[in-house]
């Protein structure tokens, strides 16, 4: 199963396949991915077992790991050390303040690394001929 960035809460949220979850989630070894990624100023970043928040491409917080597998071990994977790391991991994303911008410049640079991010998403999809972005062609 490919590993896909899905939208989530404050920000964005990078959501990889838990069955690749055997694979590190260092976002900056994941260099298309990275290069995407990087510029987004909060962004909660996990396969299902691992998860970890970077904050301007730097790692903001410890990475938590689930204690089992979530596809193997369902609920156990997650032990109640690892339930409180993350509750915590999720607070601290949440709690992130955006930069208001206050004028246009400002604006223009805040927006435009999710401008990237989109205009990708849709060159991407576009390149997939299953892809529903091409009833919009016609």
């Amino acid at each position: 199963m490919p590993w896909s960035a899905t939208a989530f809460s404050s920000d964005i949220s990078n959501s990889k396949s838990p069955t690749k979850a055997q694979i590190p989630i260092d976002i900056k070894t994941r260099c298309e991915q990275w290069g995407r990624f990087k510029s987004i100023p909060n962004i909660l970043y996990t396969c299902g077992n691992e998860w970890a928040l970077y904050r301007n491409g730097e790692l903001a917080e410890k990475r938590v790991q689930c204690a089992g597998d979530v596809c193997t071990d369902g609920r156990k994977a997650v032990n109640e050390d690892t339930a409180k790391d993350l509750f915590s991991l999720f607070a601290l994303f949440t709690s992130w303040t955006p930069i208001v911008p206050h004028k246009p410049k400002e604006l223009a640079s805040f927006l435009a690394p999710f401008c990237r991010l989109i205009r990708d998403e849709v060159v991407d999809a576009l390149k997939d001929p299953k892809s529903p972005m091409h009833s919009f062609e016609r």
